[in-house]
């Protein structure tokens, strides 16, 4: 049996996961590199755990489920640096748009941050592409009403910014 790599939400829920499944988050592999958590090295494995003091049990079981289904993936290469960035439409694999698709709006946004605070990319690039499907051709009032968008600035500031940015407008 593969070792296990225990991670600990921020409410204090313990997961035991396999290390390839650990290693899928950037954030986490740094963390056990930094604690020499390695597979030669069972006993500290055994005796320490991982804690994610950003993440909820619910979004890491979320990042979790992910991961596991995910982990025998090819890892797409990164682009290089230094060449022009082409515009691209990232593609939500259909099994991703499922399993994105039953998420709330706010369960989505902390799966999102989690994503994001874990490294793990592609999880947080399907989250955003998902977003971005949603938005997709909403108005502005429609945007506002489904995510319970509230304006802290005064008619007055708004005004003003309105002035400001006319030539959006035109």
């Amino acid at each position: 049996m593969a070792p296990l790599v225990k991670l600990v939400s921020s409410d204090g829920k313990e997961f035991a996961v396999d290390l390839k499944i650990a290693r899928m988050s950037t954030t986490i592999a740094q963390l056990m590199e930094a604690m020499k958590m390695e597979e030669e090295n069972e006993s500290i494995l055994e005796n320490n755990s991982i804690p994610l003091e950003k993440v909820k049990e619910e979004q890491l079981q979320k990042v979790i489920e992910w991961c596991e289904y995910h982990k025998n993936d090819e890892k797409k290469e990164e682009k290089e640096e230094g060449k022009t960035k082409e515009r691209s439409v990232h593609v939500v694999p259909e099994w991703d748009k499922q399993f994105l698709g039953k998420l709330e709006d706010a369960a989505l946004c902390d799966l999102f941050m989690a994503a994001n605070y874990l490294d793990v990319r592609e999880l947080f690039n399907n989250c955003s592409q998902t977003f971005a499907n949603i938005l997709h051709g909403m108005k502005r009032d429609e945007i506002i009403s489904r995510f319970n968008i509230h304006c802290d600035l005064s008619a007055e500031e708004i005004s003003e910014i309105k002035k400001k940015n006319a030539w959006c407008e035109e």
